[in-house]
């Protein structure tokens, strides 16, 4: 499940600039571009995040994010975050086995993320 050669990707590069000990994960054999992230970033947490081919949409997020988190050591938190009106990743979250407890509003300086 490791993919180093998805590095490049968009979201990896993203990580990669603002979180610490980014892993780059994803389908083995297909979808070569479906990516989950684990990382370390707010106060240290270890962080899921993905992003799942448009053809693919419509379930396998939760498998991905399944297979992901079999990489983290029991016991382990991880979170994960998605914007409030994306309804397709929180229904990937949850079926993958996340559990909403909360938001946060996220900022960086400019140049350094998204803005």
């Amino acid at each position: 499940m490791s993919r180093p050669d998805l590095a490049s990707h968009p979201r990896a590069q993203l990580a990669a600039r603002l979180r610490d000990d980014v892993v780059v994960l994803g389908y083995a054999d297909r979808a070569p571009t479906t990516i989950v992230l684990l990382s370390r970033g707010i106060a240290g947490l270890s962080e899921l995040s993905f992003e799942v081919d448009a053809e693919l949409r419509g379930g396998a997020g939760a498998g991905i994010i399944r297979e992901a988190l079999d990489e983290v050591p029991a016991g382990r938190l991880v979170v994960a975050a998605c914007a409030p009106g994306n309804a397709a990743s929180l229904r990937s979250l949850v079926a993958g086995g996340f559990k909403p407890i909360g938001s946060i509003q996220l900022f960086c300086r400019t140049g350094l993320g998204g803005g």
